[in-house]
């Protein structure tokens, strides 16, 4: 009984040592974060917003990508919007653009969701990116199928390493501010098509 007591004992003080190191590991790892120079952080964030502009430029390269939208400005004013509902995304030379309105979604619309959607096929597709300092650029044309608009939309996105960018709507003189995201990350909603 005796020899189990001091067992307990010494497996108790051996957790209770292994956590302390452990403790003292963790605070030696945030002093070094705090610790880092000016010039090592400075070239941390240069890696970071290399990496994340490399990732822009390969989904503009390989045409898979979705602009979520946030905030519209337009000549009568501007206004937040959905990001879920409110997107231009292109997967291929397939394309979706679609607009919708807070106040329109208990309203009839042709998408069920306040506003309008609408395939498109890609008929012209250029990107530009020449250095991670500098926005990565994508001109798009799309025409939309039979039923789903008129004309050519005519859009150019200006997107920075952290993901945020413009895109503006040509023909409509609309201008969009929001966020290039992947296919797989992105949480939209599309609505009806007719």
């Amino acid at each position: 009984m005796k020899t189990l007591r001091w067992i307990t004992g010494l497996l108790l003080i051996m957790l209770f040592a292994g956590n302390q190191v452990l403790a003292q590991e963790s605070v030696t790892n945030d002093k070094k974060q705090e610790k880092l120079t000016r010039a090592e952080k400075k070239q941390l964030k240069e890696e970071t917003e290399k990496a994340n502009w490399e990732k822009i430029v390969d989904m503009a390269k390989k045409k898979q990508f979705v602009f979520e939208a946030n905030y519209f400005y337009t000549p009568n004013g501007n206004t937040t919007v959905n990001s879920s509902t409110n997107f231009f995304s292109v997967d291929g030379d397939n394309a979706v653009i679609q607009i919708s309105f807070t106040n329109l979604e208990g309203v009839p619309t042709p998408n069920n969701v306040g506003g309008i959607t609408a395939k498109c096929t890609v008929i012209k597709y250029t990107y530009e990116a020449d250095d991670y300092k500098k926005p990565v650029t994508i001109r798009v044309s799309a025409k939309p199928l039979a039923g789903q608009g008129t004309g050519v939309y005519q859009l150019d996105l200006s997107i920075y390493s952290d993901g945020s960018g413009d895109m503006q709507m040509g023909r409509y003189n609309l201008r969009m501010n929001g966020m290039l995201r992947s296919l797989e990350n992105s949480k939209v909603f599309q609505g009806n098509t007719r």
